[in-house]
Parts: C-alpha cells; sequence; structure tokens
C-alpha cells in the first residue's frame, strides 16, 4: 500500500485542514464579532464547525489518491457551464414573473447543460492525455477559463452576504485541495485525529454554548458553521 493511501496520510491530512481551518475562519470571525458575538468565541466556535466538514474531505481525498483524471470532467464541467448559466438566469430572472415556472426551467436546463458540459470535459480530457506542451494543460485552462467568466457574471449580482458566503467557501476548498495534495514535511500524521477531535469538541461545545454566538453565526457565516447548527441545539 502505497503511503498516499495508508491511514497516517489520512492523519496528515485531517491535521493541516484543522489547523488550515484556524487561519480561514478569521474573516468570518470578524465579521461575527460586529453582530454581538464575542471574537475569541466566535474564532474558536467556527473553527471547529469548519474542521468538521473540512478535514474529513481532506482526508478522504488523500486517502483515495491517485484519482483518475476523468474524475476532473465533472468539475471541469461545471465550471465551463458557470458562465451560461449565469447568463440564462438573468434572462430568465427578467422574462419571466411566474417563480415556480422559472425555477423549474432553470432546474432542467441547468442539469442538461451541465451533464452536457461533463460529457465534453471527458472528451477534452481524453484528448489532452498524452499530448505534449501545453496543449496536455488545456483541461485545466478550460476550468480556469470557466471560473474566471462565471465570477465576472455572478459577483455584480451577488449581495454583500452572498459574497461573504462564497468568499468563506473558496477558502474552505482550497484548505481541503492543500491538505489533499501537499506534499508530507511534517510528522503530523500520527497526531491528525488528536488534534481534530478535540479541535471539534472545543468548537461545539465551547464556542457555541452562548445562543448569542450562534445567532451571530448563523447570520454572518452560514457556510463555516455548516453542520455545527445543526448539531447543537
Amino acid at each position: 500500500m502505497s503511503a498516499a493511501r495508508s491511514p497516517a496520510s489520512g492523519g496528515y491530512a485531517l491535521a493541516v485542514a484543522t489547523l488550515g481551518s484556524a487561519v480561514i475562519v478569521i474573516p468570518a470571525a470578524l465579521r461575527a464579532a460586529t453582530g454581538g458575538a464575542g471574537l475569541a468565541m466566535a474564532w474558536l466556535a467556527l473553527w471547529g464547525s469548519a474542521a468538521l466538514m473540512i478535514a474529513p474531505v481532506a482526508g478522504a481525498c488523500r486517502v483515495a489518491r491517485p484519482l483518475s483524471p476523468f474524475a476532473f470532467s465533472l468539475p471541469l464541467g461545471l465550471a465551463l457551464a458557470l458562465g451560461p448559466l449565469m447568463v440564462f438566469a438573468r434572462v430568465l430572472k427578467t422574462a419571466t414573473h411566474h417563480r415556480p415556472l422559472g425555477g423549474a426551467t432553470f432546474a432542467l436546463v441547468a442539469a442538461i447543460l451541465v451533464l452536457s458540459a461533463t460529457a465534453f470535459s471527458a472528451r477534452v480530457i481524453a484528448w489532452s492525455r498524452g499530448r505534449g506542451g501545453a496543449l496536455c494543460k488545456l483541461p485545466h485552462g478550460l476550468a480556469a477559463l470557466g471560473l474566471a467568466l462565471g465570477a465576472v457574471l455572478a459577483l455584480p449580482a451577488l449581495s454583500s452576504a452572498l459574497r461573504s458566503s462564497l468568499f468563506d467557501g473558496v477558502l474552505g476548498v482550497a484548505v481541503v485541495a492543500a491538505a489533499a495534495w501537499a506534499p508530507e514535511k511534517w510528522a503530523l500524521g500520527r497526531v491528525g485525529w488528536v488534534l481534530w477531535l478535540v479541535v471539534v469538541a472545543a468548537g461545539l461545545g465551547l464556542g457555541l454554548s452562548a445562543p448569542t454566538t450562534k445567532s451571530a453565526l448563523a447570520e454572518h457565516a452560514p457556510v463555516l458553521l455548516g453542520l455545527s447548527g445543526w448539531l447543537r441545539p
């Protein structure tokens, strides 16, 4: 069994993701502090809440490596479909006044577009494999282009709260990627599970003990609060 698939490797990802979560929740904790929560308790609660979701995903991704090249076809398809979906959503919003009909239409078109873009992505990945030079990086270039186009079209339509949530989500994805693919330079594998359990327990048990803290986090950092909002009464 390779090191990438060993339990220690999964523990390393847990440790890196847990430590990374402590950093990415700082902006959200500052926002929650403006809503009446104590900064220290908001940070602790968000640290545990973010680690609860992010660290297991990072550990699973690291243990599952190496992923098939075709596993990239779905995220690439989503990236390529993002821009056209933003345009279609704007057109639908101005042309349709019946909300249920508009929602159903968007869901149907989105499903067809994402499936088609995923199938196209799989063909692009298959074609680019074994190519030399810049052609082998074509899927990555298309993903970057699709995300950039989608961001340009989506950000002006988002409210301040939604932009903050999107920012928190991007930071979470970045931590997952870093923990899942970063080289193992420190002996963190054996302490990963312990560190994760302690942080999650402290975040849910202490950080979310005050109702005002949970209320402020639900309003200002719903993405990072995540499952903790359901698990902690």
